[in-house]
Parts: C-alpha cells; structure tokens; sequence
C-alpha cells in the first residue's frame, strides 16, 4: 500500500501536491500547487504555502488551524469552524469561509487585517 508521500509525488506531475497526513504539518513544494484537508484527532493543522503558487486548505472542526500563505498567488481556507483560524494571505486572491468570531485572525500581505464579514467569511482588500 502506497504512502501519503508516495501518491503525493506520484501526484506532483498532474495535479500539484494533493495531501492528507494524520501529523498535519506540511510546507508546500516550490513549484506546485498545494491542497490540504486536515485530518482529525491529531496535533494543530499547521500548512505553509509555496511562494507564488496556488494553496487550499480544509481545517478540522476540532483542532486549531494555522496557514501561512503571505507569498502564494491564492489561498483558499476552509476553517470550519475551528476553534482557532489563523491565516496569513497573499494581499489579494484570498477567501477564507467559515470564520468563528473572535476565532478567526486573518491577515493579508502588505495591506494588514482582512476584512470579515457577517456571513462567516474573511477577504482581503
């Protein structure tokens, strides 16, 4: 049976890095497109985006979610209502859903906080 990492670089020449890892901890490859879903029961989620690429990330409910992406081309982040959300953007090309208030800390590169709506979103400017 394949590993995480073995189908992750078997995935690398089609769709970018595509990944599900019980520890959760990942930097994302240079060069490729990154998407995490972060496995529940373990340790905080916490993903670093490549710079200049593309980054999505599904947090865990149950588990504090960290994405650090100031240097990515987008990034997309499911918070689902973590406990704690933290996410740092690119300053455009940002969304981020599901944002619990007072749980959820959004910044965007070069334009500081994003902006957080009603609705249980965060865009930046």
């Amino acid at each position: 049976m394949a590993t995480n990492l073995q189908l992750c670089v078997a995935l690398v020449f089609v769709l970018g890095c595509t990944t599900d890892s019980v520890d959760d901890n990942l930097s994302c490859q240079a060069g490729e497109p990154c998407a995490h879903r972060c496995e529940p029961g373990g340790a905080p989620c916490n993903i670093t985006c490549a710079v200049g690429e593309p980054c999505s990330v599904v947090c865990d409910s149950e588990e504090v979610c960290n994405v650090a992406g100031p240097n990515a081309s987008s990034v997309t982040v499911d918070c689902a209502g973590t406990p704690l959300c933290n996410v740092g953007c690119p300053a455009g090309a940002c969304s981020v859903e599901h944002c619990t208030e007072g749980a959820c800390n959004v910044t965007c590169a070069n334009t500081g906080v994003a902006t957080l709506h009603a609705d249980g979103t965060a865009t930046c400017p």
